[in-house]
């Protein structure tokens, strides 16, 4: 794993064809999503929880903060299975990973964002840090789904853009709705996801009509 300073940032999302504002791929490219959602929920029983609240009004919840296995280390084991080499993980602008001492305190209860916290702050990061992490082959099994597990156990959203091969674009962002949202312009590349995606999970593709079979007798 290596660590890039913010500024570097974005040189690196230029270079995998996102708009550096956004993080998505530009609006004249035709993209194609799909979300990954856990078949069965972790059931709140008691500590530190989050609802999940979508753009429609919809609330869903509580949930407990904690790791999800299955999502985190799906997307490690879909990067791999996808052929990615080198991966960039980010969190929004304006947000911090979880080594920064204010939000570590917040999430003390939290034994799975302690765990991230660690993680980090054995990195030598400053309390103020707002890079990202360049990941490799080697990191797809374990410091992948940690880095995911940032946003599971409270943390902000953690968006996985594949930088090589350049042939594949794809991002992948561990969601506080709990869930992994994926993009990508290259439908084949969504349709293997789908196919990779054991039972415990659920894939859902939103799929819209075309304006003119909106109006056809």
């Amino acid at each position: 794993m290596q660590i890039v300073p913010r500024f570097e940032l974005p040189r690196l999302l230029n270079q995998a064809g996102l708009n550096v504002s956004t993080r998505e791929f530009p609006d004249e490219i035709a993209t194609h999503r799909l979300t990954i959602r856990e078949s069965e929920p972790l059931p709140y029983v008691s500590g530190p929880k989050r609802k999940a609240v979508y753009p429609d009004g919809r609330i869903e919840g509580p949930y407990p903060l904690a790791d999800r296995p299955l999502l985190s280390q799906f997307l490690g084991a879909a990067m791999t299975a996808l052929g990615a080499e080198r991966v960039l993980a980010t969190v929004p602008e304006g947000t911090f990973w979880l080594n920064n001492k204010s939000l570590a305190a917040y999430f003390a209860n939290v034994p799975d964002a302690m765990r991230v916290c660690r993680f980090l702050r054995a990195r030598g990061l400053t309390d103020k840090f707002r890079g990202g992490f360049l990941l490799s082959t080697i990191d797809f099994a374990a410091t992948l789904p940690l880095l995911a597990a940032q946003t599971y156990a409270g943390g902000a959203d953690v968006q996985f853009t594949v930088l090589q091969p350049n042939g594949l674009k794809l991002t992948g962002v561990a969601c506080h709705h709990f869930d992994i949202h994926f993009a990508s312009p290259d439908p084949s590349t969504i349709v293997r996801l789908i196919d990779l995606t054991p039972p415990s999970l659920v894939a859902e593709t939103l799929t819209l009509p075309e304006v003119s079979s909106l109006f056809s007798p």
